[in-house]
Parts: C-alpha cells; sequence; structure tokens
C-alpha cells in the first residue's frame, strides 16, 4: 500500500490548527458586547468594511481598535493571526454578511460574516462600538479548499 503525502498541505493544515488556538486569544478581549450597534450610513456595512481593511492594509492600525481590546490583543499579535490566515488560506478576496444564524455565544449586535480567501473560507464574528471602532473580534476554524 503506498501513501502519497504532500508536505504542503500538511504545513497549511498544521497552520491552520494554530489558528484555533490564537482563536482563544482573541475570544479573551470579546467579552459580551451590551452596546448597540453603530449607526452607518444606509447600505454601509461597517463590520465587512473594517474586517476588508484588517485584510487588506499593509498594517493594521490601532485606531481601528478599542483600548480595551487591544490591551487583550496588540496590534503585533493581531497582524501575525492574519498573516497566518492569509498564508492558510491564500490572498483575501471579499466578505460578505453570513446567511448563518449566530451562535449562541455571539448574540447580536454582534456580525457574522463569511471572509473568501484563494483557498478557502473563514466565518468571523465582529462587533464595533458606538464610534465604529472593533470592540471585539473572533476568527472561527477556517475551510480550505483544496
Amino acid at each position: 500500500m503506498e501513501v502519497c503525502v504532500n508536505v504542503n498541505q500538511i504545513a497549511i493544515r498544521m497552520k491552520i490548527a494554530s489558528l484555533a488556538v490564537l482563536a482563544v486569544v482573541l475570544s479573551l478581549a470579546c467579552a459580551a458586547a451590551q452596546t448597540a450597534a453603530p449607526s452607518a450610513s444606509p447600505g454601509v456595512d461597517q463590520n465587512a468594511q473594517r474586517i476588508t481593511q484588517i485584510f487588506t492594509a499593509s498594517h493594521i492600525s490601532p485606531d481601528w481598535f478599542t483600548s480595551k481590546f487591544l490591551e487583550q490583543v496588540p496590534v503585533s499579535k493581531l497582524e501575525t493571526i492574519v498573516g497566518q490566515l492569509k498564508f492558510g488560506l491564500g490572498d483575501f478576496k471579499s466578505v460578505k454578511k453570513s446567511t448563518q444564524a449566530n451562535e449562541d455565544q455571539f448574540p447580536p449586535p454582534w456580525g457574522r460574516y463569511l471572509a473568501t480567501f484563494k483557498q478557502g473560507t473563514d466565518d468571523i464574528y465582529i462587533h464595533l462600538d458606538e464610534t465604529g471602532k472593533v470592540e471585539a473580534l473572533f476568527f472561527r476554524t477556517p475551510h480550505t479548499t483544496f
């Protein structure tokens, strides 16, 4: 019996598994938010805009996050997580509001989004404060498409 193992796929899967551990770090910053979601201009999805910004900017700005979030997850750690997601899933393509209901631990006003990458997707939960800053962010285990 012959077994063929693709070393690159194993490395990518190991990176993706490590993201599950990093999600725990992010969850520390994700206390259930009780404030209302920030008001936005009609037709503008601030959550989707912020997720896109996080994945497409050359550097993540601390101005996009509340000080409470940054106490738990410094920008350098978030940049590492985003880099690992992009390494495992390829280039970021798009984000859209998920059609699935939120899981119980993420009640509204949390937003649930599906980020699409070249080689997979990731389910992301986000909550912005009343000023539009990220108050909480949680990446679920990504799904690869080989």
